[in-house]
Protein backbone atom coordinates (compact mmCIF):
# COMPACT_ATOMS: atom_id res chain seq x y z
CA UNK A 1 0.00 0.00 0.00
CA UNK A 2 1.11 3.73 -0.80
CA UNK A 3 1.25 5.86 2.35
CA UNK A 4 -1.33 8.32 1.03
CA UNK A 5 -3.74 5.19 0.81
CA UNK A 6 -2.39 3.90 4.80
CA UNK A 7 -3.66 7.53 5.57
CA UNK A 8 -7.07 7.20 4.17
CA UNK A 9 -7.83 3.98 5.41
CA UNK A 10 -6.31 4.21 8.70
CA UNK A 11 -8.03 7.94 9.76
CA UNK A 12 -10.81 6.05 11.16
CA UNK A 13 -9.37 3.42 12.77
CA UNK A 14 -5.27 2.88 13.19
CA UNK A 15 -5.68 -0.71 14.83
CA UNK A 16 -5.92 -1.91 11.19
CA UNK A 17 -2.45 -0.98 9.88
CA UNK A 18 0.06 -4.20 10.66
CA UNK A 19 3.61 -3.72 11.66
CA UNK A 20 4.94 -3.13 7.86
CA UNK A 21 2.20 -0.89 7.46
CA UNK A 22 3.52 1.48 10.17
CA UNK A 23 7.20 1.02 9.30
CA UNK A 24 6.14 2.20 5.91
CA UNK A 25 3.91 4.55 7.28
CA UNK A 26 6.60 6.26 9.92
CA UNK A 27 9.37 6.32 7.69
CA UNK A 28 7.93 9.39 5.46
CA UNK A 29 5.21 10.80 8.21
CA UNK A 30 6.74 10.39 11.51
CA UNK A 31 4.25 12.80 12.84
CA UNK A 32 1.99 9.93 13.61
CA UNK A 33 4.43 8.14 15.75
CA UNK A 34 1.82 8.80 18.69
CA UNK A 35 -1.12 6.83 17.32
CA UNK A 36 1.15 3.78 16.63
CA UNK A 37 1.17 0.22 18.72
CA UNK A 38 4.55 -0.66 18.20
CA UNK A 39 4.45 -4.15 19.88
CA UNK A 40 3.02 -4.58 15.84
CA UNK A 41 6.47 -4.04 14.47
CA UNK A 42 8.45 -6.94 13.44
CA UNK A 43 12.76 -7.20 13.81
CA UNK A 44 12.60 -6.33 9.70
CA UNK A 45 9.78 -3.37 10.29
CA UNK A 46 12.01 -2.06 13.26
CA UNK A 47 15.38 -2.35 10.98
CA UNK A 48 13.64 -0.60 8.06
CA UNK A 49 12.56 2.44 10.43
CA UNK A 50 15.57 2.99 12.11
CA UNK A 51 17.27 3.59 9.10
CA UNK A 52 15.23 6.34 7.86
CA UNK A 53 14.17 7.76 11.18
CA UNK A 54 16.52 6.67 14.47
CA UNK A 55 15.10 9.54 16.54
CA UNK A 56 12.46 6.18 17.25
CA UNK A 57 15.31 3.97 18.62
CA UNK A 58 13.61 5.12 22.38
CA UNK A 59 10.73 2.36 21.21
CA UNK A 60 12.19 -0.30 19.51
CA UNK A 61 12.21 -3.80 21.21
CA UNK A 62 15.57 -4.84 20.40
CA UNK A 63 15.16 -8.48 20.95
CA UNK A 64 12.75 -8.99 17.86
CA UNK A 65 15.82 -7.90 15.43
CA UNK A 66 17.81 -10.96 13.86
CA UNK A 67 20.83 -11.01 12.25
CA UNK A 68 19.95 -9.73 9.16
CA UNK A 69 18.03 -6.84 10.85
CA UNK A 70 20.63 -6.17 12.55
CA UNK A 71 23.22 -5.73 9.55
CA UNK A 72 21.18 -4.21 7.51
CA UNK A 73 20.64 -1.64 10.57
CA UNK A 74 23.80 -0.97 10.97
CA UNK A 75 24.77 -0.94 7.95
CA UNK A 76 23.10 2.68 7.97
CA UNK A 77 23.09 3.82 11.55
CA UNK A 78 25.90 2.31 13.13
CA UNK A 79 25.28 4.01 16.33
CA UNK A 80 23.52 1.22 17.56
CA UNK A 81 26.19 -1.55 17.17
CA UNK A 82 25.74 -1.08 21.12
CA UNK A 83 22.31 -1.93 21.29
CA UNK A 84 22.87 -5.00 19.92
CA UNK A 85 25.67 -5.94 21.93
CA UNK A 86 22.88 -5.20 24.82
CA UNK A 87 20.52 -7.23 22.84
CA UNK A 88 22.66 -9.97 22.96
CA UNK A 89 23.58 -10.30 26.41
CA UNK A 90 19.30 -10.09 27.48
CA UNK A 91 18.99 -13.44 25.48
Amino acid sequence: MRNRELLDESERDWSKLSGRDWGWLLVSQPQFANKCNWSKLSGWDWSWLLRAQPQFANKCNWGKLDERDWSYLLARQPQFRDKRKEARNES
